[in-house]
């Protein structure tokens, strides 16, 4: 399997990992009759920083992974909040969003890096 492929692979379990912890924490603040669910939560995060660390492991960067991760966070929160908890979210907030996602489109353009 290409290095690229088993980063991206890496990568998407970074996320569903973490959305499914951020779903947890969030029905048992909800529910907190139900803390046994809390444990799910705990190790999906165990789970996060194990695929973070073979993301890193595979030479990708802790700069341009932490930023796609930050601004993919965002986005499944948002996700979650609103559409699997009903939370409400401002136009503000929406027009935040969108430049996340122009912001992930720029990050991953091919360019020349700085050197800082």
């Amino acid at each position: 399997m290409p290095k690229w492929q088993e980063v991206a692979i890496w990568f998407t379990l970074i996320l569903i990992t973490e959305a499914i912890a951020f779903y947890y924490v969030k029905y048992v603040s909800l529910h907190q009759d139900q803390s046994q669910y809390l444990i799910i939560s705990v190790v999906m995060y165990i789970a996060t920083i194990l695929c973070f660390y073979k993301v890193l492991a595979l030479g990708q960067g802790l700069t341009i992974i932490s930023i796609l991760w930050s601004i993919a966070s965002v986005l499944y929160s948002i996700f979650i909040g609103v559409f699997l908890f009903s939370e409400s979210i401002t136009h503000l907030q929406l027009i935040g969003t969108c430049l996340g996602i122009v912001a992930i489109i720029l990050i991953t353009i091919d360019e020349k890096p700085l050197n800082l």
